[in-house]
């Protein structure tokens, strides 16, 4: 897996005994059009917070997707800190277009989702960020839902033999700064969480933002970025 050149520090872990594992860590699912690509954060300690910020999210900078185009993972982990506070100890970025087809080699009956199956060809447009009318950011909910069900997968202790070749499918489509040790002990601390309280927000929240239709189709309007920045500042205050 290859190294990002801006990470100059080394990333540690920190494993408790049950297997929890504390980290904070940034996962972009990056799109052909890197406007609009989902950017995740998401930390892991005795509980698992989750925030998914829509590429269209805007602050003074602009919005996240046009930051992301310019200045890459490195312009999303300034802003982030200059805003959050946050400080990602490793990211994990992948295209997809690649994340479909390597879901594909590992569950090729497709994947669970509350109570419906997702087909694999149902992938590139349920996963691929748009909105609608109706259910606003419900891609995310998609999004999330297959990540869940990989990390799952990977994590079962009858998948134990299976794992080498799944790491290997990954590693050749994610660019990340975790060795693959650091990478599995992620996934399994992921999937050992599955059940215990978790924080899901995505950013920006209802009544904060405008859908708004043009020739191109549909688009985020912001009309509240400051309650949204409040709601974060809480988020971080309480975790």
């Amino acid at each position: 897996m290859e190294k990002a050149p801006f990470c100059e520090e080394m990333c540690y872990f920190y494993f408790k005994r049950k297997g929890a594992i504390v980290v904070e860590i940034l996962v972009i699912i990056e799109e052909a059009q890197l406007e609009r690509s989902s950017i995740i954060y998401s930390k892991l300690d005795t509980k698992k917070t989750l925030v998914q910020f829509s590429p269209e999210f805007s602050l003074a900078e602009g919005t996240l997707g046009e930051l992301y185009q310019k200045e890459g993972i490195s312009g999303i982990r300034r802003l982030f800190y200059e805003n959050f506070h946050w400080q990602p100890d490793g990211y994990v970025r992948v295209k997809l277009n690649e994340l479909i087809t390597v879901v594909g080699n590992i569950m090729p009956e497709g994947v669970e989702m509350a109570e419906e199956t997702l087909l694999l060809s149902d992938l590139p447009m349920k996963m691929s960020y748009h909105l609608s009318e109706n259910d606003d950011f419900a891609v995310f909910h998609f999004q999330r839902a297959v990540l869940k069900a990989l990390a799952k997968t990977i994590g079962k202790k009858q998948n134990l033999f299976k794992v080498p070749h799944y790491l290997s499918l990954l590693s050749k489509i994610c660019e990340t700064n975790l060795n693959n040790s650091q990478f599995f002990s992620l996934l399994k601390g992921y999937a050992s969480l599955q059940d215990v309280q978790s924080t899901k927000l995505i950013i920006p929240v209802p009544e904060t933002y405008e859908i708004q239709k043009d020739e191109s189709g549909l688009s985020v309007k912001m009309t509240d970025s400051e309650r949204n920045i409040q709601i974060l500042e809480n988020l971080i205050k309480d975790s």
